[in-house]
């Protein structure tokens, strides 16, 4: 070798002012460094970076394995996109100048980062974010399965919304600039959030959190199943008050500032703890503590089963009257100052003794002689157990009322002329039928019938059990609204005349079906059928669980779309005219079916079917799995595209008419055989078939790992050229007429043979011989292992560059005036 020293006469002749770019073996540099002024572009193994880096002054793009990186950074300035396998990152991040968008597997990122400048959008598995970041600034979205972004977070500055599965957080977070809130299961967060700055409220299951902490600055409250917590916290700023089971804390904690009251079991806390600064009164089961703490100050009184210590203990300062079961102590001991009268069982002295000087009114069991014979001259009204008389017979000149068990008739029947009203157990009838002219109501087990019927005029209200009709049915004429459990029928059917709306558990109908005339809306479990059926006057729309039909059937004609589980079908058929679309599992049909007329699309787990068969008259497509059939299908008229898993089969099938290409895993087939029509090509693992068999007529070229037969095979006739490892066969046999050359490992036979008519230039290991002997009479330039001497040694008349392992020496010597560039393994002479 000679002339090691560069001459100066030799300097500044090429484009390349830069340090070198380094490659760990088998690079095929093809005028890839000419322009570019950044860090050399590294990649592991077989990369073919031809005229990527052309124009890119950025960082350089990283890949693992088989990265085909065509025109990709040209235009990129950011940090490099980087995949795991066999990504085909084709003019994705022209136009990102942000932070790279990562996926773990097979992601097809078309056209997504374009806009976006925050951070990348992240997903687990065959996530199709298209078009999602393009206008979103704040923190990239994180969703776990099958999440579609669609339009979501683009108007959202805050933290990202987070869901566990399948969530469609659609238009949710668009104006909240607080925490994110989350859920655990196919919470529909719609519009929820969006003027609460304060801590997010949680729940367990199903929780339809609309409008609920709009003006709430306090803790979140937390309920335990199915709680519906609707204006309840608005006012409250203390700890939130928290039962066991279905509570209905409505208005409960508003001015309370105090510990919040618990109770065991189906408790109304309505307005009870407002005024009491003191420890909270517990009972056992099913108390209604209305009213009764406000003014006592001293300890809690006691009691055993069911007592209703309504204004009981306010102006007693002695010992507590005691009695044996169901004692209703109202207002007893307050001016009595001589000894507590008895009774059998379950008395209830209220303000009894004290007026009277005869001898104490008597009745077999648990009588609640309630300022009875105070002013009473007839005969003492009796009971069967427990009754409790207060104020009763005082002004009524009918029959006594009457009831079964442990009644507390306070001032029922002193201004009802009608018909005594009857309950079966523990019934307060406290105000209830005074103003009712109808049937009495009626409840089987714990009613609350306060302040119920008394503008009712229609027929009594019925619910099975812990019902709270508080202001319920009064201004409803129709028929009275049934559910099974728990119910708080809430001003709900105040404006309704139509049928009543039935739900099977734990439904919360509040102002539901205030405008709509058709039939009721009905779901089976926990539906929260929120302004729903309000301008909807087709059929009514049915879910089994948990669905959210928010403003959904609205302006839809046809038949009512149904799904299995957790649908969000949110202004999904408003405009579709066909045959619903059905889903199998946590499917998001937003604006899907709207322009299609065939037959809906399926697929079998959380398809993202986004525009997918608007313009699509043929067979739906199918896919396996996580599917993003994005305007896949919409020009081509053959038969659907399949693969196995997280096919992104974009504008794929457009224009192809034969039969569909089949790829193992993870392929990204775009634009691929559109002009083939022979048979598709097959590879073994993370083909990046981009544009290959669009003109080859031929058999497909085989390849054993990674191989990208970029426009390989289009002008050879012969048999295609075969290696063992990593090859980039890239427009290598298209002019040759001989014998393939052959090498040992990852040779690159870029435009080799095409000009060379003597033998070839052989080099111990993974030689890239690339246009060397075309032009070079003299000896070839040796190097030690895997050199490319690719134009090198044409004009450099110094000594030939040399390194280790693998350089593919592309026109780098030949105006370089730099220093040898250096790498991991060897440096260059």
């Amino acid at each position: 070798m000679q002339n090691r020293r560069v001459q100066p006469g030799k300097l500044k002749k090429g484009k390349s002012t830069g340090q070198a770019r380094e490659g760990e073996e088998g690079d095929c540099f093809l005028k890839v460094n000419v322009e570019s002024t950044g860090q050399a572009q590294k990649s592991e193994e077989g990369e073919c970076l031809l005229k990527v880096n052309a124009e890119s002054t950025g960082q350089a793009r990283e890949g693992e394995e088989g990265d085909c990186f065509l025109k990709v950074n040209v235009e990129s300035t950011g940090q490099a996109q980087k995949s795991e396998e066999g990504e085909c990152l084709l003019k994705v991040n022209a136009e990102s100048t942000g932070q790279a968008r990562e996926g773990e597997e097979g992601d097809c990122f078309l056209k997504v980062n374009v806009e976006s400048t925050g951070q990348a959008q992240k997903s687990e598995e065959g996530e199709c974010l298209l078009k999602v970041n393009a206008e979103s600034t704040g923190q990239a979205r994180e969703g776990e399965e099958g999440d579609c972004f669609l339009k979501v977070n683009v108007e959202s500055t805050g933290q990202a919304q987070k869901s566990e599965e399948g969530e469609c957080l659609l238009k949710v977070n668009a104006e909240s600039t607080g925490q994110a809130r989350e859920g655990e299961e196919g919470d529909c967060f719609l519009k929820v959030n969006v003027e609460s700055t304060g801590q997010a409220q949680k729940s367990e299951e199903g929780e339809c959190l609309l409008k609920v902490n709009a003006e709430s600055t306090g803790q979140a409250r937390e309920g335990e199943e199915g709680d519906c917590f609707l204006k309840v916290n608005v006012e409250s700023t203390g700890q939130a008050q928290k039962s066991e089971e279905g509570e209905c804390l409505l208005k409960v904690n508003a001015e309370s500032t105090g510990q919040a009251r618990e109770g065991e079991e189906g408790d109304c806390f309505l307005k009870v703890n407002v005024e009491s600064t003191g420890q909270a009164q517990k009972s056992e089961e099913g108390e209604c503590l209305l009213k009764v703490n406000a003014e006592s100050t001293g300890q809690a009184r006691e009691g055993e089963e069911g007592d209703c210590f309504l204004k009981v203990n306010v102006e007693s300062t002695g010992q507590a009257q005691k009695s044996e079961e169901g004692e209703c102590l109202l207002k007893v001991n307050a001016e009595s100052t001589g000894q507590a009268r008895e009774g059998e069982e379950g008395d209830c002295f209220l303000k009894v003794n004290v007026e009277s000087t005869g001898q104490a009114q008597k009745s077999e069991e648990g009588e609640c002689l309630l300022k009875v014979n105070a002013e009473s001259t007839g005969q003492a009204r009796e009971g069967e157990e427990g009754d409790c008389f207060l104020k009763v017979n005082v002004e009524s000149t009918g029959q006594a009322q009457k009831s079964e068990e442990g009644e507390c008739l306070l001032k029922v029947n002193a201004e009802s002329t009608g018909q005594a009203r009857e309950g079966e157990e523990g019934d307060c009838f406290l105000k209830v039928n005074v103003e009712s002219t109808g049937q009495a109501q009626k409840s089987e087990e714990g009613e609350c019938l306060l302040k119920v019927n008394a503008e009712s005029t229609g027929q009594a209200r019925e619910g099975e059990e812990g019902d709270c009709f508080l202001k319920v049915n009064v201004e409803s004429t129709g028929q009275a609204q049934k559910s099974e459990e728990g119910e708080c029928l809430l001003k709900v059917n105040a404006e309704s005349t139509g049928q009543a709306r039935e739900g099977e558990e734990g439904d919360c109908f509040l102002k539901v079906n205030v405008e709509s005339t058709g039939q009721a809306q009905k779901s089976e479990e926990g539906e929260c059928l929120l302004k729903v059926n309000a301008e909807s006057t087709g059929q009514a729309r049915e879910g089994e669980e948990g669905d959210c039909f928010l403003k959904v059937n609205v302006e839809s004609t046809g038949q009512a779309q149904k799904s299995e589980e957790g649908e969000c079908l949110l202004k999904v058929n408003a405009e579709s005219t066909g045959q619903a679309r059905e889903g199998e599992e946590g499917d998001c049909f937003l604006k899907v079916n709207v322009e299609s007329t065939g037959q809906a699309q399926k697929s079998e787990e959380g398809e993202c079917l986004l525009k997918v068969n608007a313009e699509s008259t043929g067979q739906a497509r199918e896919g396996e799995e996580g599917d993003c059939f994005l305007k896949v299908n919409v020009e081509s008229t053959g038969q659907a595209q399949k693969s196995e898993e997280g096919e992104c089969l974009l504008k794929v099938n457009a224009e192809s008419t034969g039969q569909a290409r089949e790829g193992e895993e993870g392929d990204c087939f775009l634009k691929v055989n559109v002009e083939s029509t022979g048979q598709a090509q097959k590879s073994e693992e993370g083909e990046c078939l981009l544009k290959v068999n669009a003109e080859s007529t031929g058999q497909a070229r085989e390849g054993e790992e990674g191989d990208c037969f970029l426009k390989v095979n289009v002008e050879s006739t012969g048999q295609a050229q075969k290696s063992e490892e990593g090859e980039c066969l890239l427009k290598v046999n298209a002019e040759s007429t001989g014998q393939a050359r052959e090498g040992e490992e990852g040779d690159c036979f870029l435009k080799v043979n095409v000009e060379s008519t003597g033998q070839a230039q052989k080099s111990e290991e993974g030689e890239c011989l690339l246009k060397v002997n075309a032009e070079s009479t003299g000896q070839a330039r040796e190097g030690e292992e895997g050199d490319c001497f690719l134009k090198v040694n044409v004009e450099s008349t110094g000594q030939a560059q040399k390194s280790e392992e693998g350089e593919c020496l592309l026109k780098v010597n030949a105006e370089s005036t730099g220093k040898a560039r250096k790498r991991e393994e060897g440096v260059l002479g």
